[in-house]
């Protein structure tokens, strides 16, 4: 990805160069990292994926999700009632 479309790609209805003849709306990144900083945390891109770990591939994009520990205790959602 050219390193220009590296953050525009996280603005509502923008698509890489590479993603314009793609189905799609190009809001996904863009609600996703709004939802993670809503959160607290944040969705960034990393080129190249080798950059995170030697083991990954030494060409193409990645991206990290980072969210913030949970400081209370979860409690689990009650399961759906049984189908007949």
């Amino acid at each position: 990805m050219e390193a220009g479309e590296r953050e525009a790609i996280f603005g509502r209805g923008v698509r890489g160069a590479r993603g314009n003849g793609s189905s799609g709306t190009g809001l996904g990144l863009a609600l996703a990292r709004d939802l993670a900083r809503s959160l607290g945390g944040d969705l960034q891109l990393v080129v190249p994926p080798a950059a995170l770990d030697p083991a990954l591939p030494a060409e193409g994009n990645a991206f990290t999700l980072e969210l913030p520990a949970a400081t209370g205790a979860l409690t689990p959602s009650p399961a759906p009632p049984a189908g007949p």
